[in-house]
């Protein structure tokens, strides 16, 4: 609806997270969770996708932009996301909740523009 501008950035968000996924695996890569939560001491910090290399092994989480704003934006959330990833880019991190005991490597934050409507 016109003038919902929140729940149209989460469509968007969703398109562009199903679309990257299907991307990773039509190129072999394993997808080990969605929505996956880690402990830093920078606050909790929620990947979108936690992605596995099957050659090397290597495991990372993987923060989805799917609007330049939402990229370059740099308010105190924000802040806290590029904190908390430092720290696990640093020693790694472990998730909790739900995915709890998936270790991650390392994390990335990308800009992706879904090509599904």
């Amino acid at each position: 609806p016109k003038g919902n501008t929140a729940n149209g950035n989460n469509i968007a968000h969703a398109r562009a997270v199903d679309d990257f996924i299907a991307n990773a695996q039509s190129r072999g890569m394993l997808i080990l969770g969605r929505e996956v939560t880690f402990t830093t001491p920078f606050g909790v910090r929620r990947m979108d996708v936690v992605i596995q290399n099957p050659q090397t092994r290597i495991t990372g989480g993987v923060e989805i932009k799917s609007t330049l704003g939402a990229f370059i934006h740099f308010d105190h959330g924000a802040r806290q996301q590029f904190a908390a990833d430092r720290w696990i880019n640093f020693v790694g991190g472990t998730a909790t909740g739900k995915h709890s005991g998936l270790h991650i490597d390392n994390t990335i934050k990308i800009l992706w523009n879904s090509s599904r409507p």
